[in-house]
């Protein structure tokens, strides 16, 4: 009911399908665990090895395999599940943080709510079920190598995965949008692969700053968007008002990629 009664998701067409999809998310795997757990469910044996308190409201979840490694590009999500006292042992979805070449799996939770506010309760050793991965927001999913990847927030958790994974012969800019510098996370380890990597370009944006990031300075900094896929991720709002944008400068709109949650 909550997308048909007059409020800001039930004005705004993005807003309702993008929280639609977490509600079909939900629906799609309760079925699947329900009838189908035994043979399809791609299900790995996780511990937690290290937790790491990025800033007061961000946390690493670092995890090592107890059996067989879970394979995935860089970009996609997976469903964990943790084993511990006083968390949730409820299913939530989160973008994969750490290199598909790392031996370890990393996600990197914001204090959202109350699921994600339980998790400060993980302790070293605790098992984690993970299902995936899932999703096709990558950018080794993409042909063009010329690209432009923009953050808004904890967004930045597919970016750092791909930053750190990142073909030879790709040329993209990377935008992480905060509201203040303290919020960011990642910015020495970004900052570093742009010196190794001269087709990599790092920008942190503060908005209290510099004001809300858009697609006009985007082009000028990017010099031009004709030749480029875009990649987005953050809020809704953030990532449907930046897709708008692209949208008036021309940007074909199958050059713009989001998360749309797909299961392979």
């Amino acid at each position: 009911l909550c997308f048909f009664i007059y409020s800001d998701v039930s004005r705004n067409n993005f807003l309702r399908y993008y929280i639609l999809s977490f509600a079909i998310i939900g629906l799609v795997v309760s079925i699947r665990q329900a009838l189908f757990s035994k043979f399809l469910i791609k299900k790995f044996k996780y511990k937690v090895k290290n937790i790491n308190q990025l800033n007061p409201d961000i946390l690493e979840i670092e995890m090592e395999k107890q059996d067989k490694k879970m394979n995935f590009k860089p970009g996609q999500f997976a469903f964990f599940s943790f084993q511990g006292d006083g968390v949730s042992t409820e299913s939530h979805p989160f973008s994969i943080s750490s290199s598909n070449m790392e031996d370890n799996l990393k996600i990197t939770v914001k204090n959202l709510g109350d699921y994600t506010s339980l998790l400060n309760n993980l302790k070293e050793s605790d098992s984690v079920i993970v299902d995936g991965p899932y999703g096709d927001f990558s950018y080794k999913k993409i042909d063009n190598k010329n690209q432009i990847w923009i953050a808004g927030g904890i967004g930045i958790t597919p970016f750092f995965s791909m930053a750190n994974s990142l073909d030879n012969g790709y040329t993209v800019d990377l935008y992480y949008s905060v509201k203040e510098n303290k919020e960011a996370v990642y910015t020495k380890e970004l900052e570093e692969i742009t010196q190794k990597n001269t087709n990599f370009k790092f920008n942190l944006w503060n908005t209290t700053e510099k004001g809300y990031i858009n697609s006009g300075l985007i082009l000028n900094l990017s010099k031009g968007l004709d030749s480029k896929d875009i990649f987005l991720c953050g809020p809704p709002m953030f990532m449907e008002s930046l897709k708008n944008q692209f949208l008036s400068l021309g940007v074909d709109i199958k050059k713009i990629h989001y998360e749309n949650f797909s299961f392979n």
